[in-house]
């Protein structure tokens, strides 16, 4: 047996004490849950239960869901797991030198391709190089062709000045044989669409101020000079087989363009922004008026804008010596009202070509094509000398970098002074696209859009146009 010591004597003491007392002998080993604590009131209101707004939200639940399933499965996911796996191969690191030499971003050189479908395609280079001169100077060139037919250059040199200052000196040449000319006035569209080529060359300088945020000015003269050349293209016939008779096609012109254009803005880095949603560029269609339409900019919350531009213009080269005003207003209204980006906005636009001196001669490239404001037709479908429209946009964002856009418009383009202007003679446009949240130089772009005939003729869908590609904005 062995010795008893005091350690052994210790312990044997302990378990008889806590076998004998009388609330460990038969404890229950698992705890009992403590009661949970109920949640203060830390208002003191009522509970408010669900209100009728809130069992209709179910109807646009449902007529929305398949824009949902297309934006959420057919868009962001698929570029969400894209990015990714460029971010974890380290893809983006080996572009962005690629495309910038090393890594400088100072000097960037990317390829381009544009598919405006119902015009010729093309494929090019941008180039940009910041601080090229001096530390506040930027070169940027675009190239383009579609083939020998096509070729197409534009080139910027932009020099920031002080005190919210910019100087921006554009050239542009354009060589191409696909551009279309529909009808004039209300009921273009029961007009033959005829084709035709032309050869432009531009030039211009522009000065803007921004005195005060949300404000800018931009002062320009420009100068163009057009040639036609007749020829049909894509089964369509030329303008001399329909034998339509076009102010300044037989002889072409020159033009020197003397305006000003003031924005005011209230969204946050919007005024003087540019454009980035908009089609009619010199890649799609070349544009006399080197207008484009506003893009979004930062549309993280709502506000109002308003925008007013005004030129005068002298026609000569091959036109009897003529002048016209162009003039053009818009005013927007935009709100977040759902948070997280989701801006709805109202604007209305409209624009008046007033023929001044003797001749009242307007080439008819000069007139305001629809398309500048409804993407559902094509550049130079619907022209006129003056343009009213409604447009309502609802965008949200993609991923980080991109919004998608659901567009709806209201109007047409009329005569002198809007004089045949009529609710009945009115078309509607709509459609979706994608595009970068902020507006550049050069940027891609996803769209498809329709437009109608008149309310007066049914307002049947009669024009489908679909885009994608990068396009320039210099």
């Amino acid at each position: 047996m062995p010795p008893v010591t005091r350690s052994s004597l210790r312990a044997a003491l302990l378990g008889l004490t806590l076998l004998t007392a009388p609330g460990l002998a038969h404890a229950d080993p698992t705890p009992e849950p403590a009661a949970r604590r109920e949640v203060p009131d830390y208002d003191g209101r009522e509970e408010t239960g669900p209100d009728a707004i809130d069992g209709l939200l179910w109807i646009p639940r449902v007529l929305t869901s398949p824009l949902y399933l297309v934006s959420e499965y057919v868009i962001r996911r698929p570029i969400g797991w894209l990015i990714t796996e460029l971010e974890r191969t380290e893809a983006l690191t080996y572009l962005l030198g690629l495309f910038t030499f090393g890594g400088r971003q100072d000097l960037i050189v990317v390829p381009t391709a544009f598919f405006d479908f119902g015009f010729q395609p093309s494929v090019g280079l941008f180039g940009a190089w910041n601080q090229a001169l001096f530390e506040d100077n930027r070169i940027s060139v675009h190239a383009a062709t579609g083939g020998e037919d096509f070729l197409m250059l534009a080139a910027a040199d932009t020099v920031r000045l002080p005190d919210r200052m910019q100087l921006r000196l554009r050239f542009n040449a354009v060589r191409r044989p696909d551009q279309q000319i529909g009808g004039i006035g209300y009921d273009a569209t029961q007009a033959r669409v005829a084709r035709y080529g032309i050869e432009t060359i531009e030039g211009g300088i522009r000065f803007g101020l921004r005195p005060w945020p949300g404000i800018e000015l931009d002062h320009m003269v420009d100068y163009r000079s057009a040639g036609y050349v007749e020829g049909a293209w894509n089964e369509d016939p030329s303008v001399g087989q329909v034998g339509r008779a076009l102010p300044a096609y037989d002889t072409g012109y020159s033009s020197i363009a003397v305006g000003t254009r003031m924005v005011i803005d209230s969204r946050a880095g919007c005024a003087g922004a540019g454009a980035s949603s908009g089609w009619d560029v010199a890649q799609s269609v070349a544009s006399p008026t080197g207008e484009l339409p506003d893009g979004h900019c930062e549309l993280s919350s709502g506000g109002v804008r308003l925008a007013v531009d005004a030129s005068e213009r002298f026609g000569f080269g091959g036109l009897p010596s003529s002048q016209w005003l162009r003039v053009g207003g818009e005013l927007g209204l935009a709100t977040d009202f759902l948070g997280r980006g989701r801006v709805l906005s109202l604007r209305g636009r409209v624009h008046v070509i007033e023929p001044l001196g003797g001749s009242r001669i307007v080439p008819f490239t000069e007139l305001y094509t629809l398309s500048d404001a409804m993407r559902g037709f094509l550049p130079g479908r619907v022209l006129g000398s003056s343009v009213a429209v409604v447009h309502l946009e609802y965008a949200w964002p993609l991923w980080a970098f991109l919004d998608g856009a659901l567009h709806f418009a209201v109007g047409n383009a009329f005569g002198d002074r809007f004089a045949d202007f009529d609710f009945e003679r009115l078309r509607m446009s709509f459609g979706v696209h994608i595009a970068p949240r902020v507006g550049g130089e050069h940027f891609f772009e996803l769209g498809v859009a329709f437009g109608t005939e008149t309310f007066a003729r049914g307002g049947d869908v009669t024009s489908v146009r679909f885009v994608i590609g990068g396009r320039n904005a210099l």
